[in-house]
Protein backbone atom coordinates (compact mmCIF):
# COMPACT_ATOMS: atom_id res chain seq x y z
CA UNK A 1 0.00 0.00 0.00
CA UNK A 2 1.02 3.60 -0.36
CA UNK A 3 0.46 6.69 1.80
CA UNK A 4 -2.59 7.83 -0.18
CA UNK A 5 -4.27 4.44 0.26
CA UNK A 6 -3.55 4.46 4.00
CA UNK A 7 -5.12 7.93 4.24
CA UNK A 8 -8.14 6.65 2.30
CA UNK A 9 -8.51 3.75 4.73
CA UNK A 10 -8.53 6.18 7.64
CA UNK A 11 -11.07 8.41 5.96
CA UNK A 12 -13.37 5.62 4.77
CA UNK A 13 -13.34 3.75 8.08
CA UNK A 14 -13.18 6.74 10.43
CA UNK A 15 -10.08 5.52 12.26
CA UNK A 16 -6.62 6.86 12.92
CA UNK A 17 -4.20 4.13 12.00
CA UNK A 18 -1.20 3.71 14.31
CA UNK A 19 2.09 5.04 12.92
CA UNK A 20 3.67 1.62 13.45
CA UNK A 21 1.06 -0.02 11.21
CA UNK A 22 1.50 2.66 8.54
CA UNK A 23 5.27 2.22 8.57
CA UNK A 24 4.99 -1.55 8.27
CA UNK A 25 2.31 -1.34 5.57
CA UNK A 26 4.55 0.99 3.55
CA UNK A 27 7.61 -1.24 4.03
CA UNK A 28 5.56 -4.30 3.09
CA UNK A 29 7.80 -6.89 4.80
CA UNK A 30 5.94 -9.82 3.21
CA UNK A 31 6.12 -8.62 -0.40
CA UNK A 32 6.58 -11.57 -2.71
CA UNK A 33 5.97 -14.12 0.03
CA UNK A 34 2.95 -16.38 0.44
CA UNK A 35 1.88 -14.35 3.45
CA UNK A 36 1.40 -11.01 1.61
CA UNK A 37 -2.08 -12.03 0.47
CA UNK A 38 -3.24 -12.96 3.94
CA UNK A 39 -1.54 -12.34 7.27
CA UNK A 40 -0.48 -8.76 6.58
CA UNK A 41 -2.50 -7.98 3.52
CA UNK A 42 -0.90 -5.45 1.18
CA UNK A 43 -3.98 -4.97 -1.01
CA UNK A 44 -5.88 -1.74 -0.28
CA UNK A 45 -9.18 -3.02 -1.70
CA UNK A 46 -9.00 -6.26 0.30
CA UNK A 47 -8.19 -4.49 3.60
CA UNK A 48 -10.97 -1.95 3.08
CA UNK A 49 -13.42 -4.68 2.10
CA UNK A 50 -12.61 -6.89 5.11
CA UNK A 51 -13.02 -3.96 7.51
CA UNK A 52 -16.24 -2.70 5.93
CA UNK A 53 -17.74 -6.17 5.96
CA UNK A 54 -16.85 -6.72 9.63
CA UNK A 55 -18.33 -3.34 10.59
CA UNK A 56 -21.51 -3.87 8.55
CA UNK A 57 -22.15 -7.54 9.29
CA UNK A 58 -20.13 -8.33 12.40
CA UNK A 59 -17.80 -11.23 12.88
CA UNK A 60 -19.82 -14.43 12.77
CA UNK A 61 -22.84 -12.61 14.24
CA UNK A 62 -20.74 -10.78 16.81
CA UNK A 63 -20.51 -7.00 16.81
CA UNK A 64 -17.22 -5.74 15.41
CA UNK A 65 -16.11 -2.61 17.33
CA UNK A 66 -15.24 0.42 15.18
CA UNK A 67 -11.80 0.76 16.77
CA UNK A 68 -10.73 -2.75 15.70
CA UNK A 69 -8.89 -2.75 12.38
CA UNK A 70 -8.35 -5.92 10.35
CA UNK A 71 -4.83 -6.12 8.95
CA UNK A 72 -5.10 -9.58 7.40
CA UNK A 73 -6.66 -13.02 7.57
CA UNK A 74 -5.54 -16.58 7.98
CA UNK A 75 -7.18 -17.47 4.67
CA UNK A 76 -9.78 -19.62 6.43
CA UNK A 77 -12.23 -17.06 7.83
CA UNK A 78 -10.40 -15.79 10.90
CA UNK A 79 -8.81 -12.34 11.09
CA UNK A 80 -5.69 -10.64 12.43
CA UNK A 81 -6.49 -7.21 13.81
CA UNK A 82 -5.18 -4.32 15.84
CA UNK A 83 -6.95 -1.86 18.10
CA UNK A 84 -6.78 1.76 17.00
CA UNK A 85 -8.10 3.60 20.03
CA UNK A 86 -5.84 3.18 21.84
CA UNK A 87 -3.22 1.19 19.93
CA UNK A 88 -1.47 -1.10 22.38
CA UNK A 89 1.13 -2.51 19.99
CA UNK A 90 -0.35 -6.00 19.91
CA UNK A 91 -1.71 -8.01 17.02
CA UNK A 92 -4.87 -9.94 17.86
CA UNK A 93 -6.52 -12.97 16.28
CA UNK A 94 -10.28 -13.23 15.86
CA UNK A 95 -10.81 -16.97 15.57
CA UNK A 96 -14.01 -17.94 13.78
CA UNK A 97 -14.31 -20.98 16.05
CA UNK A 98 -14.48 -18.94 19.25
CA UNK A 99 -16.85 -16.28 20.48
CA UNK A 100 -14.98 -13.00 20.69
CA UNK A 101 -16.29 -10.46 23.18
CA UNK A 102 -15.03 -6.89 23.23
CA UNK A 103 -14.09 -7.16 26.88
CA UNK A 104 -11.94 -10.24 26.16
CA UNK A 105 -9.74 -8.63 23.52
CA UNK A 106 -6.78 -8.38 25.89
CA UNK A 107 -6.93 -12.13 26.39
CA UNK A 108 -6.82 -12.93 22.67
CA UNK A 109 -3.48 -11.34 21.89
CA UNK A 110 -1.79 -13.35 19.23
CA UNK A 111 1.48 -11.42 19.20
CA UNK A 112 2.81 -8.87 21.66
CA UNK A 113 4.17 -6.68 18.87
CA UNK A 114 4.28 -6.24 15.11
CA UNK A 115 7.89 -7.46 15.23
CA UNK A 116 6.74 -10.77 16.79
CA UNK A 117 3.90 -11.00 14.28
CA UNK A 118 6.18 -10.47 11.30
CA UNK A 119 8.88 -12.80 12.60
CA UNK A 120 6.36 -15.62 13.09
CA UNK A 121 5.42 -15.52 9.42
CA UNK A 122 9.02 -15.20 8.28
CA UNK A 123 9.63 -18.40 10.20
CA UNK A 124 6.74 -20.07 8.36
CA UNK A 125 8.23 -18.91 5.04
CA UNK A 126 11.62 -20.37 6.04
CA UNK A 127 9.94 -23.68 6.86
CA UNK A 128 8.13 -23.70 3.49
CA UNK A 129 11.38 -23.05 1.60
CA UNK A 130 13.17 -25.78 3.57
CA UNK A 131 10.39 -28.28 2.87
CA UNK A 132 10.51 -27.44 -0.86
CA UNK A 133 14.27 -27.98 -0.80
CA UNK A 134 13.88 -31.38 0.91
CA UNK A 135 11.18 -32.46 -1.55
CA UNK A 136 13.44 -31.42 -4.43
CA UNK A 137 16.31 -33.51 -3.05
CA UNK A 138 14.06 -36.53 -2.53
CA UNK A 139 12.62 -36.09 -5.99
CA UNK A 140 16.07 -35.99 -7.59
CA UNK A 141 17.01 -39.27 -5.89
CA UNK A 142 13.79 -41.19 -6.41
CA UNK A 143 13.74 -44.48 -8.24
CA UNK A 144 11.37 -45.01 -11.15
CA UNK A 145 9.10 -47.19 -9.02
CA UNK A 146 8.80 -44.68 -6.11
CA UNK A 147 5.56 -43.12 -7.31
CA UNK A 148 4.71 -41.53 -3.94
CA UNK A 149 7.66 -39.17 -4.19
CA UNK A 150 6.67 -36.16 -6.37
CA UNK A 151 8.54 -35.47 -9.58
CA UNK A 152 10.53 -32.27 -9.83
Amino acid sequence: MNSAELAQLEENLGVTLPEEYKRIALENPFSGLNTSDYQLCDDFTAVLGENRYARDHGFFRQVWPPDWFIIGTDGCGSDYFITTAPFDGRVYFADQKEILHTEDVGKTSCHESFADFIESFREVEREIREEKRRVGERSAQRKWWQLWIPKR
